[in-house]
């Protein structure tokens, strides 16, 4: 690890892959990798395999892959992407884009105003204490706005279905919280 902008590139084992505080390209191999990045701008590319990833301060773009992921954004302006699998993802301080995609994801955007989407699966959608989009996707999801005013969007009539397949917003208030409709398909 050092202060330069570095290139990491593991194997297809268990990798345990650390760098600094410059702007990295890490890209992991297929096996269950542990993956820590401190500060600057990273570029992380996971493969297939159970994997834990944080990435350090700085505007971080993490890719999961395939497999149950644990991802942690640090305190920038993060875009993390979980992939196929069932992943546990952790906004940090920033403004943070996240999605679960395939998979039963657990999405937490922590702080700051986040664009957080769950894809299809049951997920847990939970947008911490700013100013959020929240979409859970196809699948029946609970989806909690935390503090702040929120937006809950629906892009498809499948993203929510009738009764027990149905979203569940648990803390929408009335005047304050907004459900976006505006995109739906008419068919």
């Amino acid at each position: 690890a050092s202060s330069f902008d570095d290139s990491a590139t593991g194997t297809a084992g268990d990798d345990t892959i650390r760098t600094g505080n410059g702007d990295d390209k890490v890209r992991s191999g297929a096996g269950n990798d542990i993956i820590v990045t401190n500060g600057g701008d990273d570029n992380i590319r996971s493969h297939a395999g159970n994997d834990r990833i944080s990435s350090g301060a700085g505007d971080d773009d993490v890719r999961g892959g395939r497999g149950n992921d644990i991802i942690n954004g640090g305190s920038g302006n993060d875009d993390l992407h979980g992939d196929a699998g069932n992943d546990v993802i952790r906004g940090g301080s920033g403004n943070d884009k996240i999605r679960g995609d395939a998979g039963n994801d657990r999405l937490f955007g922590n702080g700051g105003n986040d664009d957080i989407g769950g894809g299809a699966g049951r997920d847990l959608v939970n947008g911490g204490s700013g100013v959020d989009k929240i979409e859970g996707g196809f699948g029946r999801d609970l989806l909690i706005g935390g503090g702040g005013r929120d937006e809950f969007e629906f892009d498809f009539l499948r993203d929510s279905g009738v009764g027990v397949l149905r979203d569940i917003i648990r803390d929408f208030t009335q005047g304050f919280d907004l459900i976006d409709v505006s995109r739906i398909d008419a068919v």
